[in-house]
């Protein structure tokens, strides 16, 4: 799939997408939310939860602002290694 392709889908049909090939990569308060962060085929994905509560507010892809909050928590060379 790609980043055009994904964010014409509707809501439902985007955490469908994430939840059959998409990878968790970490989860960060953010605000009111908390907001999961994914990898799907080549692009990230954001997902956000009003914080207390398991129904999602938005799907987008994560462009670079969306990015920053998730990279003190992430490992890139373990994403490296898993696309080997």
């Amino acid at each position: 799939m790609t980043k055009e392709g994904f964010t014409t889908l509707s809501l439902e049909d985007k955490a469908s997408a994430l939840w059959d090939n998409g990878r968790f990569l970490e989860s960060v308060s953010y605000y009111k939310y908390k907001a999961n962060l994914y990898a799907l085929d080549d692009f990230f994905v954001e997902v956000l939860c009003y914080q207390g509560s398991t129904s999602i507010e938005k799907i987008d892809v994560a462009d670079e602002d969306k990015l920053s909050k998730f990279l003190s928590r992430i490992d890139l060379a373990s994403l490296y290694s898993a696309r080997l």
